[in-house]
Protein backbone atom coordinates (compact mmCIF):
# COMPACT_ATOMS: atom_id res chain seq x y z
CA UNK A 1 0.00 0.00 0.00
CA UNK A 2 2.69 1.93 0.99
CA UNK A 3 5.32 2.19 -2.40
CA UNK A 4 1.61 2.64 -4.54
CA UNK A 5 0.51 5.70 -2.51
CA UNK A 6 4.42 7.28 -2.93
CA UNK A 7 4.67 6.08 -6.07
CA UNK A 8 1.71 8.14 -6.86
CA UNK A 9 2.73 11.35 -4.76
CA UNK A 10 6.27 11.78 -5.99
CA UNK A 11 5.46 11.27 -9.68
CA UNK A 12 6.97 14.20 -11.36
CA UNK A 13 4.21 14.93 -14.18
CA UNK A 14 1.73 14.91 -11.18
CA UNK A 15 3.35 17.05 -8.14
CA UNK A 16 5.07 19.28 -11.05
CA UNK A 17 2.53 21.77 -11.03
CA UNK A 18 1.73 21.96 -7.08
CA UNK A 19 2.49 24.26 -4.61
CA UNK A 20 5.69 24.27 -2.36
CA UNK A 21 2.99 23.66 0.76
CA UNK A 22 1.17 21.20 -1.54
CA UNK A 23 4.45 19.55 -1.96
CA UNK A 24 5.12 19.37 1.22
CA UNK A 25 1.91 17.79 1.94
CA UNK A 26 2.87 14.97 -0.20
CA UNK A 27 6.05 14.40 1.89
CA UNK A 28 4.42 14.67 5.38
CA UNK A 29 0.97 12.24 3.99
CA UNK A 30 3.47 9.73 2.79
CA UNK A 31 5.80 9.86 6.02
CA UNK A 32 1.70 9.35 7.42
CA UNK A 33 1.05 6.21 6.09
CA UNK A 34 4.79 4.49 6.14
CA UNK A 35 4.87 5.25 10.09
CA UNK A 36 1.44 3.46 10.39
CA UNK A 37 2.04 0.98 8.30
CA UNK A 38 5.49 0.20 9.93
CA UNK A 39 3.36 0.28 13.17
CA UNK A 40 0.97 -1.89 11.90
CA UNK A 41 3.97 -4.74 10.74
CA UNK A 42 5.58 -5.16 13.96
CA UNK A 43 2.49 -5.17 15.84
CA UNK A 44 1.27 -8.41 14.31
CA UNK A 45 4.50 -9.95 15.42
CA UNK A 46 4.31 -12.87 17.66
CA UNK A 47 6.17 -11.52 20.71
CA UNK A 48 7.29 -8.92 21.69
CA UNK A 49 10.67 -7.11 23.28
CA UNK A 50 11.06 -3.28 24.85
CA UNK A 51 12.83 -2.88 21.52
CA UNK A 52 9.77 -3.47 19.17
CA UNK A 53 7.48 -2.28 21.83
CA UNK A 54 9.65 0.80 21.65
CA UNK A 55 9.41 1.38 17.81
CA UNK A 56 5.34 0.78 17.94
CA UNK A 57 5.55 3.95 20.70
CA UNK A 58 8.03 5.87 18.10
CA UNK A 59 5.92 5.08 14.85
CA UNK A 60 2.41 6.04 16.34
CA UNK A 61 3.84 9.35 17.82
CA UNK A 62 5.13 10.14 14.62
CA UNK A 63 1.57 8.96 13.04
CA UNK A 64 -0.27 11.34 15.53
CA UNK A 65 2.52 14.50 14.73
CA UNK A 66 1.53 13.84 10.80
CA UNK A 67 -1.99 12.84 10.23
CA UNK A 68 -3.41 16.08 10.63
CA UNK A 69 -2.67 16.23 6.77
CA UNK A 70 -5.58 14.33 5.51
CA UNK A 71 -7.77 16.12 8.08
CA UNK A 72 -9.40 17.94 5.17
CA UNK A 73 -10.71 14.55 3.81
CA UNK A 74 -12.21 13.52 7.67
CA UNK A 75 -16.03 13.12 7.84
CA UNK A 76 -17.51 15.39 9.82
CA UNK A 77 -20.56 14.06 12.16
CA UNK A 78 -23.30 15.64 9.86
CA UNK A 79 -21.42 12.92 6.75
CA UNK A 80 -21.68 10.03 9.26
CA UNK A 81 -25.16 10.94 9.84
CA UNK A 82 -25.83 10.98 5.99
CA UNK A 83 -23.92 8.04 5.69
CA UNK A 84 -25.49 5.94 7.83
CA UNK A 85 -29.13 7.54 6.70
CA UNK A 86 -27.98 6.37 3.55
CA UNK A 87 -26.93 3.25 3.97
CA UNK A 88 -30.05 2.21 5.97
CA UNK A 89 -31.96 3.51 3.26
CA UNK A 90 -29.91 1.05 0.65
CA UNK A 91 -30.27 -1.48 2.89
CA UNK A 92 -34.28 -1.90 3.36
CA UNK A 93 -34.48 -1.14 -0.20
CA UNK A 94 -32.57 -4.28 -0.70
CA UNK A 95 -34.99 -6.13 1.45
CA UNK A 96 -37.91 -4.97 -0.16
Amino acid sequence: MLTCFAAVLQQTKDTQGLSATAQGNCKIAIHCVRTITDFCLIAQYQSHTPETIAYMKKYLEEFHECMNVFQEFWATKTDREEAARASKELAEGQAR
